[in-house]
């Protein structure tokens, strides 16, 4: 238990494509210390340095990612590696996040 309720994202994507609402919008998330208040937590399931993410999780991330860029223009977009020591996402969700962002 890490002491907080619920999910700590906002929005999770499993490997069939289905996006589940973690933890409202409006509520801080608890997915990246230091940044929680300032982002909208997103998960995509899986060990993304040892395998690659399905085509629907792709598919259901860059819908959601149109979507969040388009709901708060100016938004930008971080991985979690960019802002502590870890290698979440993963090299090969990493590259996949790049090219949906071009």
């Amino acid at each position: 238990m890490q002491g907080w309720g619920g999910c700590g994202y906002h929005y999770v994507i499993i490997p069939d494509g289905v996006t589940y609402l973690g933890r409202p919008e409006s509520e801080p998330g608890v997915h990246c210390a230091g940044f929680n208040s300032l982002s909208i937590g997103v998960c995509v399931t899986g060990n993304f340095e040892v395998e690659v993410p399905t085509e629907a999780q792709v598919a259901s991330l860059q819908r959601l990612l149109a979507d969040l860029r388009k709901r708060y223009l100016g938004a930008i977009v971080v991985m979690h590696g960019d802002k502590v020591a870890t290698a979440c996402p993963g090299c090969h969700l990493k590259d996949i996040i790049k090219e949906v962002l071009k």
